[in-house]
């Protein structure tokens, strides 16, 4: 029976300092939980909202994560977007959780500047050399930073849309039988849309039979995730459900593979 490590047998001695960007969003809020005893980063700078810089992180977050919000968190102080002191402060890595809108002047300055930048956001997921990273299915496409100019630069990578990168996990391992068409049926929650989301009077007791841009997303990002040129047929619905997705897919392969190949891949 293999050994299963304890959280703190992953520890470094120096923990990789660190910047979270749209701390208080749903996604960054995910970000802050994750990261707040993470083994290999300390969370070195939080910064959210100008009307925010200054005030504690517990006073200004509408905390909507089911689990509790961690203590050590509550009082970190919010501060502003400043590359200079971020530099003076040791920061190599930017997470960022920014809306698109604002990840689009925010992440070019911060790659400019040296730093390491993985985002949630979707500006450059289609940008030629920018990796779509999901480490199960595709840890190959990390070099990939080298053709952005790292290490003399700095660079981005960027993560998947939510119901891709179930999809993705899912067809990475079955690839060698020869992925020829994929129909596939997601059910999302309504965490999905982000915070403040949908209204009560859209989605209660009601599912939402089409989300914008997400059957799109999840043709585009397939196929440069997995580097196969297969027939994608998405259609997503939001569901009355807080948290998870739910995906059913229909899958032809190339070859003739049976459940025990299946589940030998997996």
């Amino acid at each position: 029976m293999s050994k299963v490590l304890r959280k703190e047998e992953f520890r470094r001695d120096k923990k990789i300092k660190t910047a979270l960007f749209g701390a208080t969003g749903a996604v960054g809020q995910v970000f802050m939980w994750m990261l707040h005893d993470h083994p290999w980063f300390e969370l070195t700078r939080v910064v959210a909202s100008e009307s925010r810089e200054g005030k504690d992180y517990g006073s200004e977050v509408h905390w909507i994560l089911p689990q509790e919000i961690p203590e050590e968190i509550l009082s970190l102080e919010i501060a502003s977007f400043n590359i200079e002191e971020m530099k003076e402060q040791g920061i190599q890595i930017v997470f960022s959780a920014l809306p698109n809108h604002i990840a689009k002047e925010i992440e070019p300055r911060l790659i400019e500047a040296g730093f390491a930048v993985f985002s949630n956001a979707s500006n450059y997921r289609y940008t030629e050399n920018v990796p779509i990273l999901i480490p199960e299915a595709n840890m190959d496409q990390l070099n990939w930073i080298e053709k952005q100019g790292y290490p003399e630069k700095g660079f981005i990578i960027t993560n998947a849309n939510c119901s891709t990168t179930g999809l993705a996990v899912a067809m990475a391992p079955l690839r060698k039988f020869g992925i020829k068409d994929v129909i596939v049926s997601t059910y999302q929650s309504v965490s999905g849309a982000g915070h403040p989301g949908l209204s009560a009077l859209d989605i209660t007791g009601n599912v939402v039979p089409f989300i914008g841009g997400e059957e799109e997303k999840m043709r585009k990002e397939f196929r440069k995730i997995l580097s196969v040129d297969v027939d994608i047929h998405p259609f997503c619905v939001r569901v009355p459900v807080m948290f998870g997705h739910l995906e059913t897919v229909w899958v032809e392969f190339e070859q003739d593979v049976d459940l025990a190949d299946i589940e030998k891949a997996w």
